[in-house]
């Protein structure tokens, strides 16, 4: 509800029924968590700043995550350290109570894809903490990664596909469950468990896709 958002508050059984989805499929989508004119405040300052990596070139301060793809770190200034964004008050309640009151943040970056890249390979963003066991798919949520886009993600754009699941199997098994690529309107979010496998999906459009990642 957008006027939970412009509260300030999420109501406690929304809270539970996101955690719960969330830990039985590893992934979950939640609209109207940011308000509209934070979205776009984000998005005019990213492309003013860091326009010169909408380019195909050997950036050396940025990451390349495959054809047309780059990750870099965002500088925590205005308007990135918006409290309302990093400690959204529609998001970060579901996280404490899967990581606790006490979870900080780990990494702030953000990934662009560029017009015409192609998709990226199935992976997931941290190995097994128990290699030797499966003990690691049946442990709780040890990091939770949230992607804001900074443009709508859909099947122009390019978005994220999941292996809902895939946080409680190896690798090796991940493409025998379902996957799902989801339409992420300006304003909403998607949160992964770092054991979710799952790849970027190509920008068949002819703008730049930047989303952040927290």
């Amino acid at each position: 509800d957008p006027s939970d958002r412009a509260a300030g508050r999420v109501r406690p059984e929304m809270t539970a029924l996101g955690a719960r989805l969330f830990e039985t499929y590893g992934t979950l989508q939640i609209d109207n968590a940011f308000a509209p004119e934070a979205i776009a405040r984000l998005h005019d300052a990213f492309m003013a700043r860091y326009s010169s990596y909408f380019r195909e070139a050997d950036h050396p301060d940025a990451l390349y995550l495959g054809d047309r793809r780059y990750m870099l770190t965002v500088d925590l200034d205005e308007p990135f350290n918006d409290p309302t964004v990093m400690g959204a008050p529609m998001v970060l309640p579901i996280i404490h109570s899967m990581l606790g009151d006490d979870c900080v943040i780990g990494a702030y970056t953000a990934v662009i894809s560029l017009p015409g890249s192609k998709d990226q390979r199935l992976h997931k963003d941290h190995p097994a903490l128990f290699p030797s066991t499966r003990w690691h798919h049946t442990l709780p949520s040890f990091a939770i990664q949230i992607i804001i886009p900074l443009v709508p993600l859909n099947e122009r754009t390019g978005t994220t596909r999941f292996y809902k699941g895939s946080h409680r199997v190896p690798t090796d098994d991940v493409k025998a469950l379902g996957s799902q690529d989801p339409v992420v309107p300006l304003g909403s979010c998607l949160l992964n468990d770092y054991r979710c496998a799952h790849m970027g999906l190509g920008n068949q459009s002819d703008e730049v896709r930047p989303i952040l990642t927290i």
